[in-house]
């Protein structure tokens, strides 16, 4: 299973390939999204468009935010 992590001030966010072939955004356990490929993922999360308010709120408040899935850890 293929995975990146992103420590944010709103909470550690992940992106797993999903058994389906999709990659599925979380937050802890919980799933904001399923995209079709990591990169697009990871764009939502550096736009602050995920449906996780606590993310979403920081737009343009917090300094060093990963604009691209390369800035991600892959695990």
């Amino acid at each position: 299973m293929l995975l990146w992590v992103y420590r944010s001030a709103a909470g550690t966010f992940s992106i797993k390939q999903n058994p389906d072939g999709r990659y599925g955004l979380f937050v802890g356990s919980e799933c904001f999204g399923s995209y079709s490929t990591p990169v697009q993922a990871a764009e939502y999360v550096s736009l602050h468009f995920t449906g996780c308010s606590e993310g979403d709120t920081l737009d343009g408040k917090v300094a060093g935010e990963p604009t691209d899935l390369g800035e991600w850890k892959k695990v």
